[in-house]
């Protein structure tokens, strides 16, 4: 057998072996060795099971398929190999790789379901969005003006988040996106104005063109001297704090509620569905009533056009 050779009999030089790329490899056609093979010949001083086989000739010679590989597991997507190759994944040692590299290699049960794929493919559809939104802010032909509005809410991991979310116009009409929900780990006036600033500015927006910023009445945002109104307008002069048009309804209906009038009212209105609701009788006859009141309505509004109509004509 191979093994029986002492070091003396024969000297080989050793040669490293360089793997070009470890995804594609593919097993050597050549034969296996047998029991006659095995036997040495003492006249050959290198017998070939001792050669070392020229693995980048094999992987040139028999390169395996792309894999048919997609976010949820099944389907096709040309672009995995593509990008698989772009960060050479492949030249590289699998346990040299980085910890964000190494989800990239390439296997025929990979799925892409883990934290670290879910969280590289959100990250893209966010910054596609904000590109999105941020495009069509600066393509306003009044150039890239606009304000902001801005809120905080506890998510269900009790994380405290501020969304903030854009004005601006589009067409000549204006329209509101939500940019980003930023992880907030203090509600300072302070911290917050610097949350808010890096969003706009890693967006691509310039907070000198800002010229509205909307929020609640709390101490910490509407703080005359450290709230965060305060400031973002001494980096930014022309911006205007208006306080948020949804707060004050929701204080306006609020306080209503306390009023013993308009309690009355609101029991009487649901009241009155409920008298309706659960009789069909009664459902049919309101809604014959009602399609009775607007037939009547559309004959009176075409009346009156038509006069109004004959009266321009004059």
């Amino acid at each position: 057998m191979c093994h029986s050779l002492s070091n003396t009999d024969m000297q080989y030089e050793l040669t490293p072996i360089v793997i070009r790329k470890a995804s594609v490899l593919a097993p050597s056609t050549s034969p296996q060795p047998t029991d006659d093979t095995n036997k040495i010949n003492q006249n050959n001083p290198s017998p070939k099971c001792f050669e070392p086989t020229d693995i980048e000739h094999v992987a040139d010679d028999n390169p395996l398929p792309d894999s048919d590989i997609s976010v949820d597991g099944g389907g096709t997507d040309s672009n995995v190999q593509q990008n698989f190759d772009a960060i050479d994944v492949g030249n590289s040692d699998p346990l040299l790789l980085k910890d964000d590299q190494k989800h990239m290699l390439i296997s025929k049960n990979a799925s892409h379901t883990s934290k670290t794929s879910q969280n590289e493919l959100l990250s893209c559809i966010k910054r596609f969005i904000q590109e999105t939104i941020v495009h069509e802010g600066k393509a306003q032909p009044l150039g890239p003006h606009l304000g902001y509005q801005c809120d905080e809410v506890s998510d269900a991991c009790n994380w405290e988040q501020l969304g903030i979310v854009i004005r601006y116009l589009r067409d000549g009409s204006p329209v509101e996106k939500l940019l980003e929900f930023v992880q907030a780990e203090e509600t300072t006036g302070s911290a917050l104005c610097g949350l808010i600033v890096k969003a706009l500015t890693d967006a691509g927006l310039d907070i000198q063109f800002c010229h509205a910023q909307t929020m609640d009445g709390a101490g910490n945002m509407s703080g005359k001297n450290l709230g965060c109104v305060a400031q973002f307008t001494r980096l930014s002069p022309r911006t205007v704090y208006h306080f948020c048009a949804s707060h004050n309804l929701n204080l306006v209906l609020c306080k209503c509620c306390n009023v013993p009038e308009i309690q009355l009212m609101l029991d009487s209105l649901k009241q009155l569905g409920i008298f309706f609701k659960y009789s069909p009788k009664r459902s049919r006859c309101l809604e014959k009533a009602v399609d009775e009141i607007n037939s009547n309505r559309d004959a009176q509004n075409k009346i009156t056009f038509n006069r109004n109509l004959r009266s321009s004509v004059k």
